[in-house]
């Protein structure tokens, strides 16, 4: 009976190596077959990512060159509107240059009577100036004087009660009580 306690376990020990050997050789298997696929994975993500970036530099360049074509395209522009507007430019120079001269020529035609006309506005705008200061001055100069005349009454006045106050008190200090 004793050999059974020891031949039981071993019995045991050794179905167990044989089911432990399998599934090791199982795993092993697995983990290969997942580090390859791990790799097949990784592998076709850098080609992808390095396409993209083949794509996204391709469309730059692209971009680029549209840029550069357009940026070209409005600078010829602009060239050519520049010398339209210089061109123009001139033209009105030189027909404001004719108008000017002829402008100057009737100017020095009527500015001898432009002189006169505008002194004589000038003295009729005095004229009226000084009549309305004489007129504020009629207006006021009485009413001035009648401010002056209540102005020294009531000074009058003033210096009256001064007077009193000081007789009163001048009083007072000589009564005794």
């Amino acid at each position: 009976m004793k050999k059974v306690y020891l031949f039981i376990p071993l019995l045991l020990l050794t179905a167990f190596a044989f089911y432990y050997h399998g599934y090791r050789k199982e795993a092993d298997a697995v983990k290969l077959a997942n580090a390859q696929h791990q790799a097949e994975v990784q592998r076709k993500e850098e080609q992808e990512r390095l396409d993209y970036q083949a794509k996204v530099a391709k469309e730059a360049r692209e971009a680029a060159l549209a840029r550069a074509q357009a940026e070209a395209d409005r600078q010829a522009r602009i060239r050519d509107e520049e010398l339209a507007w210089e061109n123009l430019n001139k033209d009105m120079d030189a027909v404001t240059r004719k108008r000017d001269d002829a402008a100057q020529t009737s100017y020095d035609r009527s500015a001898t009577l432009r002189d006169e006309q505008d002194l004589l506005n000038r003295a009729n705008d005095r004229l009226a100036i000084l009549k309305d200061e004489k007129s504020f001055l009629d207006s006021y100069i009485p009413l001035s004087k009648a401010n002056y005349a209540r102005l020294e009454a009531f000074l009058q006045k003033v210096e009256d009660a001064k007077k009193a106050s000081e007789a009163a008190a001048a009083a007072a200090a000589t009564i005794k009580y």
